[in-house]
């Protein structure tokens, strides 16, 4: 799609100390590498937790930089379910809210399942 974004993100926990990472990567329609980051993440209670700061990262970067039109991409099956829902009472509400707010700030913004197969590259950041 032209003038799109695509915005992969991923996170990884360790349940022993409670610490994870996320990795966030924004290409363009053509595939070119338009913005990366990584973050370490302190005092996290499980995975789902982490990956959902992911996809707030993965968002709140573009309505920062690029403010185009994207296709958040994420390997959490339940989280994207949980996003698309638009209304959850689950423990990570307000992160998910903050996801959506910062989705709603965008012209458009889909939310989509990706295999974790082909999401190695922003795998690798985290």
């Amino acid at each position: 799609m032209a003038d799109w974004l695509k915005v992969n993100v991923d996170g990884s926990y360790d349940p022993g100390s409670g610490e994870g990472g996320i990795g966030v990567v924004i290409r363009d329609e053509r595939g070119g590498v338009q913005l990366t980051a990584w973050k370490y993440i302190n005092n996290c209670d499980n995975a789902e937790e982490v990956e959902a700061l992911a996809c707030r990262e993965g968002l709140k970067l573009p309505v920062e930089w690029c403010r185009q039109s994207l296709i958040l991409e994420s390997d959490c099956i339940s989280l994207v379910s949980a996003l698309r829902q638009e209304k959850t009472r689950s423990q990570l509400g307000f992160i998910l809210d903050e996801v959506l707010e910062w989705g709603d700030q965008l012209e458009d913004c889909k939310i989509v399942h990706t295999r974790r197969e082909r999401n190695g590259v922003v795998h690798k950041l985290t």
